[in-house]
């Protein structure tokens, strides 16, 4: 079906040029097509229109025809220099996609503006389309998919046939639209569903102290929970999943507060929804946390707007932002400061940056679209379910703390797929930085974009080979997990053979589980941080958020954070157990391992008294009582992150109280149960023979008297 727009609207932008620039463009048809949607699900196609003309042009008797259907303009509508015109088949499904009336729709029209004859329906599979001027002259000419028709208006084969759900635009350079009448017009980077979004990279000047960088695992769940707490008015959270108990906990505590808690997650990620991520979302809904998800199903004629909801970000009261690599999930936010997922993250107190993903979220969270529903209507909402307890801390501090600004910056935003039109946004920063520490959780060697059915080499890594090939220190780091081994292997092997950069993967014996970060700093000054993994879908189809944040500052905290990761550590902690001691029998004793250090951080501390192999504590601090007296010996065993291992014995001298109290002679020792009758029986013994002596003595004294004669 289809639609002319007449009002520059945030989702067409690309279309309006200013009247000065008009001078500069090097068209031949003072109006083109500029935008269809053939491969509608719901009749409702819709076409855009461009004037590139220099002056107002009347559409009187204009038309556009397909060859089966012609619509002619009957009135005298103006169309300005650069704006654009929209004709849709169906208003309001037009107004769900886009949130603006079209200028017409053919529904609503009844033959006002447009005199329609034949049947004008732009096909699925394939069809023309020709702009033809009042005077009867093609002024514009398109042809896609499976047509045979030939025009000498069009060079070349036709535009390969849209996917269901897809928009055709033409692309442009430096705000022209390109016309040679060939397919390439039309080839963008970046995929266009309907309902697309047109958001513009923003900078914004950040005052100091207004910045915050977090790592996880160490210390995000704390920068993350402390937003939440401090929230009066409003919590927005953007994630591709949430299963995260005390997030969802803290937010939940907010709405107790009186803060509306708005949350947007994606309703298909890979693998589907995990129970624990139901559990958080029903038993948030259910407290009264506005819960929405982003669907998608071809089937049912419902088109997401974007392929993936990859984004990870939060916004409180209008001031306050994060922005992550990490999904709000126990291995993004984890309770353990160790060990977990690798991410960064950053917090900026900024209005500007605030309202920008504000918008940012409202326009993909928008009610109206048909891809966006509410939680408590997706079948998987679960009434009964309980939010399950939350994972303890075996270590609460980490190695690396919140950092926050002492000097001003610059952030910029740059969300996906809208900032990627005919190419990745990180190229061109990538090629101009002299230096580039990378982690990625995920790399293809090879692409295939949307318009070419050849193979070509990733784009990012064509940049990185530009940037080495022109002196840029470059070391990239990536996951080394199962499920990225393959590709990320293949993506390191292929650069290091062909370039002086480093490429790895991570060392499995890290503390880091999976290395789920897509960050970088460049030139020692600006930090990426953002939730685009390397490859094609995350530039051209899904909602990613990506921040570069231009702060020595903030790149110094960041680079010393790659570093960890990219040194493995090989030394070994020291062990220290304290001081020899000694001890009374029967008494507890106190054991410190505080002592002990590490070049990063002590893991662990293991207790095994007597030396023997068997555990018998954990911790810094251990207490036992001795059972025997004598030399008792205690060793420490620590361990770092890594693996790396150190021992320090201790020997504890348990002593009776008297010998510690200087007595001589050793205070009674308390029998067991067991020798009583066997005293009892003894002494009986002792007694008979002494009566008996006795005895004997006395009959010897009657039988032989004492003699008194000497």
């Amino acid at each position: 079906m289809l639609f002319f727009l007449a009002v520059p609207a945030p989702c067409h932008q690309a279309g309006t040029v200013s009247t000065a620039n008009a001078a500069e463009w090097s068209i031949r048809s003072p109006m083109l097509i500029s935008e269809f949607y053939s491969a509608a699900l719901c009749s409702d196609e819709y076409l855009v229109i461009v004037s590139a003309s220099q002056t107002p042009i009347c559409l009187a008797n204009w038309s556009i025809t397909d060859l089966e259907g012609t619509l002619r303009f009957a009135a005298d509508r103006i169309l300005e220099p650069g704006s654009s015109l929209v004709i849709a088949m169906n208003q309001s499904s037009y107004m769900s996609a886009y949130d603006i009336e079209p200028d017409i729709s053919l529904d609503a029209d009844h033959g006002h503006e447009l005199a329609v004859s034949g049947n004008f329906r732009l096909a699925d599979v394939g069809d023309s389309i020709a702009l033809i001027s009042d005077s009867g002259e093609t002024m514009d000419y398109v042809l896609y998919g499976s047509s045979q028709e030939v025009s000498p208006h069009w060079r070349g084969a036709p535009i390969p046939a849209p996917h269901p759900g897809e928009i055709v635009r033409r692309t442009e350079k430096s705000g022209v639209p390109q016309d040679s009448n060939c397919a390439s017009d039309w080839y963008h980077f970046r995929e266009f569903k309907y309902g697309y979004t047109e958001m513009d990279a923003a900078d914004f000047a950040i005052q100091p102290g207004c910045v915050v960088a977090f790592t996880s695992p160490d210390c995000s769940l704390e920068v993350v929970i402390g937003a939440v707490l401090g929230a009066k008015e409003v919590v927005l959270v953007c994630s591709y999943e949430l299963s995260s108990i005390p997030l969802a906990s803290a937010l939940l505590d907010a709405l107790g507060r009186g803060v509306r808690v708005v949350v947007l997650v994606d309703g298909q990620p890979a693998g589907g929804i995990e129970a624990e991520e139901i559990a958080c979302l029903s038993n948030m809904v259910m407290g009264g946390v506005e819960v929405l998800v982003v669907n998608g199903n071809i089937g049912a004629k419902i088109v997401r707007h974007v392929g993936a909801l990859h984004a990870k970000y939060m916004v409180v009261d209008q001031r306050i932002a994060i922005v992550m690599s990490e999904n709000f999930v126990e291995s993004g936010l984890p309770a353990d400061r160790l060990f977990g997922n690798r991410g960064w993250g950053v917090r900026i107190d900024d209005v500007g940056v605030a309202e920008y993903l504000s918008r940012l979220f409202w326009i993909d969270a928008r009610l109206s679209r048909r891809d966006v529903l509410r939680w408590q209507d997706d079948p998987r909402h679960n009434v009964s379910a309980r939010l399950p307890n939350a994972v303890p801390s075996s270590h609460a501090i980490g190695i690396m703390r919140p950092q926050s600004t002492t000097m001003g910056s610059i952030v910029t935003i740059l969300p996906s797929p809208d900032c990627s039109a005919q190419e990745p946004f990180l190229n061109e920063y990538i090629e101009s930085s002299a230096v580039v520490l990378a982690e990625q959780f995920q790399a293809d060697l090879f692409w295939r974009t949307r318009w070419s059915e050849a193979v070509t080499m990733n784009s990012i890594a064509a940049s990185l080979l530009s940037g080495i090939q022109n002196g840029s220190q470059t070391r990239v780091l990536l996951d080394s997990s199962w499920f990225n081994f393959e590709r990320n292997n293949e993506f390191a092997s292929a650069l290091s053979t062909n370039s002086l950069g480093e490429f790895r993967l991570m060392d499995n014996r890290s503390p880091i589980s999976v290395m789920h970060n897509k960050g970088a700093v460049l030139n020692n000054e600006i930090t990426l941080v953002s939730s685009n993994n390397w490859c094609l879908s995350s530039f051209a189809e899904n909602r990613e958020l990506a921040l570069l944040v231009d702060s020595r500052e903030v790149a110094k905290y960041f680079t010393k954070a790659f570093y960890l990761d990219w040194e493995p550590d090989d030394l070994p902690p020291v062990a220290d157990a304290g001081e020899d001691l000694t001890a009374t029998l029967g008494d507890q004793v106190t054991l410190s391992g505080r002592g002990s250090t590490d070049d990063r951080v002590v893991a662990s501390w293991v207790w095994d008294v007597g030396c023997d192999g068997t555990v018998e504590g954990y911790g810094e601090v251990f207490r036992f009582t001795p059972e025997f007296p004598g030399r008792c010996p205690v060793l420490l065993t620590v361990k770092d992150a890594w693996g790396n291992t150190a021992s320090d014995e201790v020997v504890v001298q348990v002593k009776y109280a008297e010998e510690i109290d200087g007595l001589r002679e050793p205070r009674q020792r308390t029998s067991p149960l067991w020798s009583v009758p066997l005293g009892l029986g003894f002494g009986l013994y002792i007694a008979r023979i002494v009566f008996r002596r006795r005895v004997v003595r006395r009959a010897r004294k009657v039988n032989h008297p004492p003699d008194t004669s000497q």
